[in-house]
């Protein structure tokens, strides 16, 4: 027969100890033992259990407190450099670059645009080869012949006319009576003047003359549109 005991293991705390229990193996020999003898024969089996006493070992659960030490590293100053900016800044004065503009002046001639101009008057004024051999009967009219003195000696002239060539009748008209008078031989045309008459050889120049002397205020100066042509067409006297 064998009995078993299981070991008791008795914990406490954090240490555990092991007791060993002790087994005992009660084996009843019976070998010689028929079993008829074995029913008349009681055998008394004591069994002795063994006390095995249970130690339970305190062990003290020991609690170290190991203290926790904090090491505070000082912090590492690091002194940095510090950066250092340059700044260059150039005092130099650079001298302003002078530069001259040469200025030209031209003084253009002021021309006083005439409003001479009457309302309903057709311009230029005109006169025809009657009105204007009367007005010379008369002494009425000033006779102003544009063309080239050449001309007139090589052409002939109207009576009683004057010479004041085309070319120079924008600055005659800008003297003076008495330079007009030295040299042309005759008064200086006036603006306001009535009894002006222009002749050339066709009547395309004293067109060109109308254009010079209306803005100047000249809008009274008649014109010769036949002039020399229609003079002699006419019959009219040369000199």
């Amino acid at each position: 027969m064998t009995t078993t005991t299981t070991n008791i293991a008795t914990t406490t705390g954090t240490a555990s100890t092991n007791i060993p229990t002790t087994t005992t193996n009660i084996d009843t020999m019976a070998d010689d033992m028929t079993s008829k003898d074995m029913a008349t024969t009681t055998t008394n089996i004591r069994t002795t259990p063994t006390n095995i006493p249970t130690t339970i070992t305190n062990i003290p659960t020991t609690t170290t407190n190991i203290p926790t030490t904090t090491t505070t590293m000082p912090a590492k100053s690091v002194a940095l450099s510090p950066t250092t900016t340059t700044t260059t800044t150039s005092n130099r004065i650079m001298p302003a670059k002078s530069t001259t503009t040469s200025t030209t002046t031209t003084t253009i001639p002021t021309t006083t645009t005439s409003t001479c101009r009457k309302p309903g008057v057709e311009y230029p004024l005109s006169i025809n080869y009657g009105e204007l051999r009367d007005a010379l009967d008369r002494g009425a009219v000033m006779l102003v012949d544009v063309r080239q003195p050449w001309e007139l000696k090589q052409t002939g002239r109207l009576p009683w006319s004057v010479n004041l060539p085309l070319d120079q009748l924008e600055s005659a008209i800008q003297l003076s009576e008495n330079e007009f008078m030295e040299k042309y031989g005759f008064p200086k045309p006036e603006p306001e003047d009535t009894n002006v008459v222009l002749t050339c050889r066709s009547g395309r120049r004293v067109r060109m003359a109308w254009n010079i002397l209306e803005p100047l205020g000249y809008c009274n100066v008649r014109l010769y549109f036949g002039s020399l042509v229609d003079w002699k067409a006419n019959g009219g006297p040369l000199l």
